[in-house]
């Protein structure tokens, strides 16, 4: 931005750089929030930006660097809304680079949450607008992942929507999968082909929860986890 925008020392460059750090594009010390990312802009079917979400793609990162940022405060809008209603199922992931992957790989009813906890009032509104019927989770195939698509689908359930869960390799998620296959748009079908109905494992918590508390401790419960992803099958060959 420091190449597009007026000096500072001017009343219009102040006056904007006042504004972007108002709306959290940039912040208080003056560098740019999403600086070092792949910036993708979530628009409203009238156009209107409501978010954005930018993905740091440098490969010499520290572990302790998130990856994975938007703007401050409450998360609004939907990305991909105004594809969301030519059907009646939709391909929910756990970011926006993951969405995009199943969108270049030729699967366009996909939007994503902000995160494994991030599935706002926003979503709810829009699975209600456009009447959808079936939701296929593909979150990371992983305890945060596996664990997030057990509540969701009890949530979904809830409100008369039938989950699935999407099943990539141990430890992998959409985009990582997407950059190990020679032939994404079959692989990706075959994902949405095999994915696991989640009826049984959302009744399961529901069941959980009404359960009174027993007087001793149990031993510890395994954690509920996706089931195990396909084999690999013909034609779509790992890089």
């Amino acid at each position: 931005l420091a190449y597009r925008l007026p000096p500072s020392k001017y009343k219009a460059g102040a006056e904007i750089r006042r504004r972007l750090q108002a709306v959290g594009v940039l912040r208080e010390n003056g560098r740019e929030h999403l600086r070092g990312s792949l910036v993708v802009p979530v628009r409203g079917t009238q156009g209107q930006i409501h978010e954005l979400y930018g993905r740091m793609i440098s490969d010499d990162l520290r572990a302790s660097v998130i990856r994975h940022l938007y703007l401050p405060g409450a998360h609004h809008g939907v990305w991909n809304e105004a594809a969301l209603g030519a059907s009646r199922t939709l391909i929910l992931c756990e970011s926006l680079i993951d969405a995009m992957s199943f969108w270049v790989a030729g699967q366009r009813h996909v939007t994503a949450a902000y995160g494994v906890h991030g599935v706002t009032a926003d979503h709810w509104q829009v699975f209600e607008q456009h009447n959808i019927k079936q939701v296929l989770i593909a979150f990371d195939n992983d305890t945060a992942g596996n664990e997030a698509a057990v509540k969701l689908a009890s949530a979904l359930v809830a409100k008369g929507i039938t989950p699935l869960r999407v099943v990539f390799p141990p430890g992998r998620d959409a985009n990582e999968y997407l950059c190990q296959m020679a032939e994404p748009e079959t692989a990706f079908a075959l994902l949405i082909e095999r994915a696991v109905p989640m009826q049984e494992a959302a009744d399961m918590v529901a069941l959980e929860r009404q359960t009174p508390e027993p007087d001793t401790a149990p031993e510890p419960a395994s954690p509920l986890a996706a089931e195990p992803a396909p084999r690999v099958t013909p034609n779509v060959v790992c890089e």
